[in-house]
C-alpha cells in the first residue's frame, strides 16, 4: 500500500513537470491527472511542497529509479501515462516530447524504446483521405503491476 501512495506521488509530480514543460498545465491536463491518481490531502500538500524544492524531478526520478529498477513494464507504464497527460488538452508539445524523452533516459530507458511508446500511443490515426479519427483502442487498462 505505501508503495502504491508514493508511486502515486510520483506520478503526480512528473504529469505536472511535464503538463506545464509548455509553460501551462491545461484543463485537461489536470482532469486527466486527478482521474487517474487520487492522493489525500496531506499527500497533496506533500505534492505541492515537492514541486517548490529545486531539483525535485531528479529527486523524483532517482527514488523511482531505485525502487523499480529492472522492471521495464513500470518505467514503460510511466511514460505511457505522461504520454497519455501530454496528450489530453487535444496536442503533444516538442517541449512535452522532450521531458517525456528526459525522463525516460533518467529512468534508465532508451530513446528508440521511448520513441517506440511514444508512437504506438499515437491516438490519431492517419487515413489516406487526409483526416484524423479517433483510435478507440488508445485507452488501454493498465494492469497493477505492484502488490
Amino acid at each position: 500500500m505505501k508503495v502504491m501512495i508514493f508511486f502515486d506521488i510520483c506520478m503526480i509530480v512528473l504529469m505536472r513537470s511535464v503538463g506545464g514543460a509548455d509553460g501551462k498545465l491545461s484543463k485537461e491536463e489536470m482532469t486527466t491527472i486527478k482521474s487517474k491518481y487520487t492522493v489525500s490531502s496531506s499527500s497533496e500538500k506533500l505534492i505541492t511542497s515537492l514541486l517548490k524544492i529545486k531539483g525535485h524531478q531528479e529527486l523524483i526520478l532517482k527514488m523511482m529509479t531505485t525502487l523499480f529498477a529492472g522492471n521495464t513494464a513500470v518505467l514503460e507504464m510511466i511514460i505511457s501515462n505522461l504520454i497519455i497527460l501530454a496528450e489530453a488538452d487535444g496536442e503533444v508539445s516538442q517541449s512535452e516530447e522532450r521531458a517525456i524523452h528526459s525522463i525516460g533516459k533518467k529512468l534508465g530507458l532508451s530513446r528508440k524504446s521511448v520513441q517506440n511508446i511514444i508512437d504506438s500511443q499515437n491516438p490519431l490515426i492517419e487515413e489516406d483521405d487526409g483526416v484524423q479519427y479517433f483510435d478507440e483502442d488508445f485507452f488501454p487498462e493498465f494492469e497493477e503491476v505492484m502488490n
